[in-house]
């Protein structure tokens, strides 16, 4: 009847055909058909490792969606930050909208890079036995777009940088080692974010944003911080103690 299929997804009911139905698969494959990307990587040799850990249904089909994706796709409604101090309580992302956008001071573009935090609790839709912690996590977004304007420059699988790398609270890298996520990457009471932390708030080329995000509060459904422009780390002191 000269009618063709354009953009479809296809996607298993059981695998092995035969075995108990699960919806992971339907909601990964779901995701595409609205647009969002993998965040897995796929190519150990081009790129940063690890995607974003197995910390998200676009990457190992775990947990709900991060809340880049879920803005992207007009899901939540975010507390946009440009300037300024502001202490916030976050509700778990699970069974919330909440989340914070937070921009580097004079670039509030959404195209470009900025911080993304949420509260990353074990409920509604993060409930599930491969989620490794609670916590807040931190997401360094570079959402720039390619020559033509049609799709981000960067994504988690092929390009020098990531569109969305996790900021691991511990400081250890894992993921870029190709490990998965853990409890030690989730922003607890004690963790600071800034640029003078590991991993550290600056841009990928090295530019300091001054942001800051410290003062956590313990994991819970709930969960509060503070969210800070224009911080500088102090200044170290240094004295020379001799004996008489």
């Amino acid at each position: 009847d000269n009618v063709s299929l354009g953009k479809y997804s296809w996607q298993w009911e059981a695998n092995p055909v035969g075995s108990v139905f699960t919806p992971k698969v339907v909601i990964h494959e779901t995701g595409h058909a609205l647009g969002l990307p993998d965040y897995y990587d796929y190519d150990d040799a081009i790129g940063p490792r690890g995607g974003v850990g197995g910390l998200d249904m676009m990457d190992a089909n775990r947990g709900d969606h991060n809340c880049f994706s879920k803005w992207v796709l007009d899901w939540v409604a975010p507390v946009y930050i440009f300037g300024g101090t502001q202490n916030l309580s976050l509700d778990a992302s699970g069974t919330s909208q909440n989340c914070v956008m937070i921009w580097p001071p004079a670039t509030p573009n959404i195209f470009s890079e900025y911080f993304i935090a949420q509260n990353r609790h074990r409920v509604g839709n993060d409930i599930s036995p491969w989620m490794p912690g609670d916590g807040m996590l931190i997401w360094h977004v570079d959402a720039t777009l390619n020559a033509a304007g049609t799709n981000f420059k960067y994504d988690n699988s092929f390009t020098d940088h990531k569109l969305l790398r996790l900021m691991e609270a511990d400081g250890l890298e894992e993921i870029e080692q190709n490990l998965a996520g853990d409890a030690g990457d989730y922003y607890k009471a004690g963790s600071d974010f800034s640029h003078c932390t590991t991993p550290n708030s600056n841009k990928y080329d090295g530019s300091r944003t001054n942001i800051r995000i410290s003062g956590f509060s313990a994991p819970g459904a709930t969960m509060s911080a503070q969210f800070e422009h224009g911080y500088s780390c102090p200044t170290k002191s240094w004295f020379s103690a001799y004996k008489t």
